[in-house]
């Protein structure tokens, strides 16, 4: 699979109904919501933008969230 970021190699590490854990060499692990995913219609994101978008996420995570998430609200990260 791709890197929903960048576009490059990774690994789907999990998936549920609601979403995909991802690992990506360039963009690390993160999770995404499977709706965000079903909206983005070819829309990729800004790798940088969206990779400093989780660099400051995974500052706030607890033990008990271990990735960071991009949730649908982040669609207006999407570039056209």
């Amino acid at each position: 699979m791709n890197c929903y970021i960048c576009n490059a190699s990774a690994t789907l590490r999990q998936t549920t109904n609601d979403y995909e854990v991802i690992d990506c060499a360039a963009c690390d692990r993160y999770k995404i919501a499977k709706l965000l995913i079903s909206i983005m219609s070819g829309r990729k994101f800004d790798p940088d933008q969206m990779r400093k978008i989780l660099n400051a996420r995974r500052k706030k995570l607890t033990a008990t969230q271990p990735e960071p998430f991009i949730e649908t609200w982040d669609e207006d990260y999407l570039v056209k």
